[in-house]
């Protein structure tokens, strides 16, 4: 499933806030009735993450224009103010009282608004060999802010964070650890910055840890604990190339009195969890394997790290590809691992006289995945994009 799914749960006529867009909003002003917030105004957003080399204009013009900026709490900053949607694209996991932050957004949500968040999935990313978020700590730091959890929190971080994205794609075995496997400056920098969390907590620590299910898990407990008010709208696990999925709440108020609407989410949150927990990694690998075998000639779209991923796990199972395709005008063209990487059109010009039907690997996770996607059917290719 990709991000345009998700669109149909928020209104292009009515009032609704996007939550840290930095310099890419999902929802634009042109389109949506959107006012965006971060904890900083357009200027503190370029210093932290583009940092002092280039202060510009032409720098900080891309970054989009902070409507609310948020010092104390959501609905502080909107001043009574409600909205019919809030999206929220990998921020949950830094903020850190992540069980306040959902019921601050609720309060400023109408009542039957959505929250529509898009988080990281730890298996799929740098956070690969850290501990799921158990809701107990969200619930301690909830309770009690000075209870050390978020330090010890940064020091995970810090500490048990990999060195780069795995994509889906290793996950039919174990992921290597040999990113982990760092001389004792690693500790050292982690206690460094243990210690500093004791006096300041920083923002871009990943406090919070979640998997697909972990988190419906998580919003589960909250909906037992009577803390949080939503109804389960929507979800979507991550993509087989993706590092995101994406989970709709919408608020409802009358939960609070309505035990068996309350009872009702809690069963669909768990339906979904013990139907997932019976689907294996090596089901999605057979599954690819049984596409790429019905074709003869088979090629991947897409040649950044993603794309090469993909080829390793096909090298190991014995199926050979063509080479790379990429859209036209991409900046790579001509070689990629010994095949060559072929722009859209040079793919339809050599396939135009082939009897049979090309299969293509859709191993990409950009905006225009769905174009793409319209594009090769319509050419006659067959598309394998996602494990259901």
């Amino acid at each position: 499933m990709s991000r345009e799914q998700i669109k149909k749960y928020i209104d292009p006529k009515k009032p609704v806030l996007e939550i840290g867009p930095f310099n890419n909003p999902f929802l634009s002003k042109g389109e949506y009735d959107v006012s965006y917030a971060d904890i900083r105004d357009k200027d503190g957003v370029f210093n932290e993450y583009a940092g002092p080399k280039d202060r510009s204009e032409e720098a900080i013009r891309p970054i989009a224009q902070i409507d609310y900026v948020i010092t104390e709490s959501y609905e502080k900053a909107v001043e009574g103010k409600r909205f019919s949607a809030v999206f929220s694209s990998h921020v949950i996991e830094h903020v850190p009282d992540v069980l306040g932050h959902l019921i601050d957004l609720y309060m400023i949500l109408e009542d039957g608004g959505y929250l529509v968040l898009a988080i990281p999935d730890k298996r799929y990313t740098f956070d690969h060999f850290r501990d799921i978020t158990p809701f107990r700590d969200a619930l301690d730091v909830y309770s009690n802010p000075e209870s050390g959890v978020l330090p010890r929190l940064v020091f995970d971080f810090s500490f048990n964070r990999h060195t780069c994205n795995i994509p889906p794609i290793f996950h039919s075995g174990s992921a290597s650890i040999e990113p982990l496997c760092e001389d004792f400056d690693r500790y050292r920098s982690a206690a460094e910055s243990y210690a500093v969390a004791k006096e300041r907590l920083p923002a871009h620590v990943h406090y919070w840890v979640f998997t697909y299910l972990s988190f419906l898990a998580f919003i589960r407990d909250g909906l037992r604990s009577r803390l949080l008010q939503y109804i389960y709208a929507y979800s979507a696990p991550p993509e087989f190339c993706g590092n995101e999925f994406y989970v709709v709440l919408k608020k409802d108020s009358s939960l609070e009195d309505n035990d068996e609407a309350r009872w009702s989410s809690i069963s669909k949150l768990q339906g979904i969890i013990d139907v997932q927990e019976g689907y294996s990694a090596r089901q999605a690998m057979d599954s690819l394997f049984d596409f790429c075998s019905k074709h003869e000639s088979m090629f991947i779209y897409g040649c950044g790290q993603m794309g090469q991923h993909v080829l390793t796990a096909l090298d190991k199972a014995g199926i050979v590809i063509k080479g790379f395709v990429v859209s036209d005008g991409h900046k790579q063209v001509g070689d990629l691992c010994g095949y060559p990487v072929l722009s859209f059109s040079e793919l339809e010009e050599l396939q135009r006289d082939k009897c049979d039907e090309t299969g293509i690997f859709l191993a990409m996770n950009t905006r225009n995945r769905a174009e793409v996607v319209e594009s090769l059917r319509k050419s006659s290719f067959d598309v394998y994009q996602d494990i259901q």
